[in-house]
């Protein structure tokens, strides 16, 4: 007995509404519903877009360019604390004495006279080699900036590309589903196959359906991120691909380094810096006097030169020294630990392209065995040769492969950027 069409739809109709959560059936009903309900709206793609602006971009909109200011900022006064005559600003010193409130015999003295810092041995030198250190530091900053930002955007194009390409991937999955629910239909209408296998071959299209919304999702996260990283609401149409360098080992040129080596360096001066600097500076004071022995007396002026030299240090001082070295045996274990860490990544990049190479030969391979299984269900199906069953599972083993195949892709070309990261090239 032949089952009508009319019937199988009815009951596949009542099977739907009683299997999805409302939400999920808008979304099915609304193609496109996901980019509404996320409030989002998709970015718009320039042929006229580089990679280079995109990079500008994303440095002008880091958090960390807030503080170049103040870096340069401290570096023009630690500039300008060199070049100075005097290390401290002068001190006006005044003395008045008179015994009029006491003896009254007319005794009255005046004094007043400037008094001036004076450079400790060797410490103008050290200001200057301060200074000169800053600004190495501040230019290694800038570079590391470059490179981390670098980073960043890197991550986030390889984002935006995977996005797209597994949308793709899933769309192209569901117009394989679709294929294969229109052939149950058709065979279900001539009566050759159970009704059971429309509803199989209904089900796996609203799963891959479900797939390709959450597919939507992701990408609407990934241009979220790469809104906020760069500032753009555009992005470029071309694809984002990179060589990968021929340097097998981490440059003492790295950004990185070069930024935790001009730390110590800056460290190491502050120490003889404070060497210097701990306990009291020698100074010179010039001043005039006025004075009498009685009213009696005529006032009698004079001038001063003082010169004073501090003898010895302070404990107070030992300590500030002792501050400064542990400062600068930080500094000097954080460029041990970036090395370290350099080179453990640039290994592990290593490592996993080596993997990911020997795995992309086999999961093409597998692809295309999954392809010609598929095809061959879908013939043996429509010939009336096998069932629902078995070209569902050879379906979902195409979808699987088919995934398995693009990941490994993405992953090879993201682990080349990984590799030109850890060696601190720029995109």
């Amino acid at each position: 007995m032949a089952i009508k069409v009319s019937e199988t739809m009815g009951y596949f109709k009542r099977f739907y509404k009683f299997s999805l959560a409302p939400a999920m059936a808008l979304l099915l009903l609304h193609p496109g519903s996901v980019w509404a309900a996320l409030d989002h709206q998709a970015l718009q793609r320039s042929d006229s877009l580089t990679f280079q602006q995109v990079f500008d971009s994303a440095l002008d909109n880091a958090p960390e360019a807030l503080s170049s200011s103040a870096r340069q900022e401290q570096l023009r006064q630690y500039d300008q604390l060199s070049r100075r005559l005097f290390p401290g600003q002068p001190v006006l010193e005044a003395n008045f004495i008179d015994d009029g409130p006491l003896d009254a015999v007319g005794l009255r003295e005046l004094e007043a006279g400037l008094r001036f810092n004076l450079w400790r041995p060797g410490e103008r030198q050290q200001s200057e080699n301060v200074a000169s250190n800053l600004s190495d530091l501040y230019q290694a900053w800038q570079a590391n900036l470059t490179l981390e930002v670098a980073g960043r955007v890197r991550a986030a194009l390889w984002a935006l590309q995977q996005a797209d390409e597994v949308l793709q991937l899933e769309l192209e999955a569901l117009a394989e589903a679709e294929q294969f629910a229109n052939l149950a239909a058709s065979q279900l209408a001539a009566g050759s196959v159970p009704e059971s296998d429309l509803l199989r071959a209904r089900s796996l299209v609203m799963t891959q359906q479900q797939a390709v919304y959450e597919a939507e999702a992701e990408l609407v996260d990934a241009e979220r991120e790469y809104t906020v990283l760069t500032g753009l609401a555009v992005r470029p149409a071309a694809l984002f691909q990179e060589q990968q360098d021929s340097a097998t080992e981490i440059s003492i040129s790295h950004p990185l380094l070069q930024f935790l080596q001009a730390n110590v360096e800056l460290a190491r001066s502050k120490v003889q810096q404070t060497r210097l600097q701990a306990g009291e500076s020698p100074s010179l004071s010039f001043g005039v006097r006025r004075e009498r022995g009685s009213s009696l007396d005529d006032s009698i002026d004079s001038l001063g030169i003082g010169l004073s030299f501090p003898l010895g240090r302070s404990a107070a001082a030992a300590a500030q020294v002792s501050d400064a070295r542990r400062d600068q045996a930080d500094m000097q274990v954080a460029l041990q630990r970036g090395k370290i860490l350099l080179e453990q990544q640039l290994h592990e990049a290593e490592h996993q392209l080596y993997t990911a190479r020997l795995n992309l030969e086999l999961v093409g391979q597998q692809a295309e065995l999954s392809e010609q299984q598929w095809e061959m269900a879908s013939l043996a199906y429509e010939l009336g040769e096998t069932d629902a069953l078995a070209v569902s599972l050879a379906l979902q083993d195409l979808l699987a492969a088919r995934k398995n195949h693009q990941g490994v892709q993405l992953r090879l070309n993201r682990l080349i950027s990984d590799y030109n990261q850890s060696l601190g090239l720029l995109p």
